[in-house]
């Protein structure tokens, strides 16, 4: 339920031209009915708001492959855009649902920056937790390493995850939560 409350919230500021930029466990709020906030719009990307693109973040698991490739060769990153998000967020479900990175980033800089650009996420069993293979299939998706492979918005990867999670799944909101 955390997951896609998660990716409920994420969607609802894609609706409105935002891209956050900075998606990581700690800016993921959530309370004791499962309601999330987000926070840290620090960097977002607001759409039509006559900025210039806002920096990326400069590591970590939710790392995308073309940041992390860029990174490696010491090359400007791309500017963030909805695939680079989803991915994020396909690495944060994956932490969220196991309780450790999709990969193992123990790694010197340089070598973590290559297994983002390049490894498979690590089944569930790999990491200590019951295996999950049609919810392991759909982030795996989410993670795939070339854009067009991954769920087009992070309302289909919410919805893929939504349909193979079985009946806990709550419905996703239409819009922002009301007052």
């Amino acid at each position: 339920r955390l997951v896609l409350a998660t990716l409920d919230a994420y969607t609802a500021i894609h609706a409105s031209g935002v891209l956050h930029g900075d998606v990581h466990p700690g800016n993921v709020l959530a309370d004791e009915q499962g309601r999330v906030t987000l926070i840290d719009f620090g960097i977002a990307d607001i759409a039509d708001a006559g900025r210039a693109p806002a920096p990326r973040t400069g590591g970590g698991e939710q790392l995308d492959p073309a940041a992390a490739r860029a990174l490696r060769r010491v090359h400007p990153v791309p500017q963030l855009d909805v695939a680079a998000e989803v991915y994020s967020l396909a690495a944060l479900s994956y932490r969220i649902l196991t309780g450790v990175p999709y990969l193992d980033l123990d790694l010197e800089r340089d070598d973590a920056l290559l297994a983002i650009a390049r490894s498979l996420p690590r089944p569930f069993s790999d990491v200590g937790r019951s295996p999950w293979p049609a919810v392991e299939a759909v982030l795996a998706r989410g993670l795939a390493k070339p854009p067009a492979d991954r769920q087009a918005t992070v309302a289909d990867l919410r919805d893929d995850l939504a349909r193979v999670a079985g009946p806990l799944t709550p419905r996703r909101s239409r819009g922002p939560r009301q007052g």
